[in-house]
């Protein structure tokens, strides 16, 4: 991923991020990313896995802000485990963005009609299908090996995110 954490988490100094399995190969390569780029910008970057359920959604963020210091911004693998804590952190009174910003790495129309609608890493579907099929048919015609650049990846800002809490 080339997305910067300054750009998507401006002031933060510990961030949470919730994962699916961490033996899926995009979920490491989510963590290195998010590892390296808390480096790059003096973040702590706190990451709990678990499984894209609701269930491991509610308790990977309940776990995240228990630790000390708590996250001001959360970023979740997956729309279903983000709106789902969206919902079980409001139940208990913490504030989202006032407590604690979120952001799920999947677009979709449950993001949008979360209360508050959640911030999202969006990418075009279609070009990335695209992308793919293409990657695919010379694998298949016996072209080269090469490596094949995906859309861009950008943030939707939405109600859900805000400035860390002082």
């Amino acid at each position: 991923y080339t997305l910067s954490l300054h750009d998507a988490l401006p002031i933060y100094r510990t961030v949470g991020r919730v994962t699916g399995p961490a033996d899926l190969v995009h979920t490491a390569e989510r963590d290195a990313a998010m590892r390296a780029g808390g480096e790059r910008l003096h973040m702590a970057v706190r990451i709990v896995e678990a499984d894209y359920s609701a269930e491991a959604g509610c308790r990977a963020a309940r776990r995240l802000l228990a630790g000390t210091p708590a996250p001001t911004a959360i970023v979740f693998d997956n729309d279903v485990m983000a709106v789902a804590a969206e919902a079980d952190l409001l139940r208990a009174g913490v504030g989202v963005p006032g407590d604690v910003s979120l952001l799920a790495c999947d677009d979709s129309a449950l993001c949008e009609l979360a209360v508050p609608p959640l911030s999202v890493l969006s990418i075009d579907v279609h070009e990335h299908g695209v992308t793919l099929g293409r990657a695919v048919v010379d694998v298949l015609s016996g072209s080269a090996s090469r490596d094949y650049a995906g859309p861009p990846i950008r943030i939707l800002r939405r109600a859900s995110t805000g400035p860390a809490p002082a």
